[in-house]
């Protein structure tokens, strides 16, 4: 089933590794196929990752789009650092680590979403968490 993309004036959005930006006024595409695609307040750049939490969120992002495991040791140490942090965080990583064995990352990120809005998260952390991403039947997003 296609995906319908609305895109304001000079939003970006992250389709696998490449950022395409609309330079026109509003536009709507139409994508069929398995895309990994996330919109610019989706993304949390690598360099703006303070917490565990975001870090855990980063590597789940970069292994989203390009659609290889090379940020999985990254992913394996913020989840245990986010584990001794806050242990209450554990259910929620354990339903994470499934979703990554699934290959479904894209729920991944989701929850990993929730992960830094959790109250466990360091304050410093609250403030950048992408919003929920819109939904993407018809992407690679499971």
């Amino acid at each position: 089933m296609p995906f319908l993309l609305e895109l304001a004036a000079q939003e970006v959005i992250h389709v696998g590794r490449a950022v395409v930006t609309n330079a026109g006024d509003r536009t709507r595409l139409v994508i069929d196929g398995l895309l990994p695609i996330l919109k610019q307040r989706d993304y949390l750049p690598p360099h703006a990752a303070r917490s565990p939490a975001e870090r855990i969120y980063v590597a789940l992002q970069e292994m989203y789009l390009s659609g290889s495991d090379a940020a999985a040791p990254e992913l394996m140490a913020s989840t245990r650092d986010l584990v001794k942090q806050a242990p209450s965080a554990r259910a929620q990583i354990a339903q994470i680590s499934a979703l990554v064995v699934d290959q479904q990352l894209y729920k991944a990120l989701k929850l990993a979403r929730a992960l830094i809005k959790a109250p466990s998260s360091p304050p410093e952390s609250q403030g950048s968490a992408p919003r929920e991403p819109a939904s993407q039947s018809g992407c690679q997003s499971g």
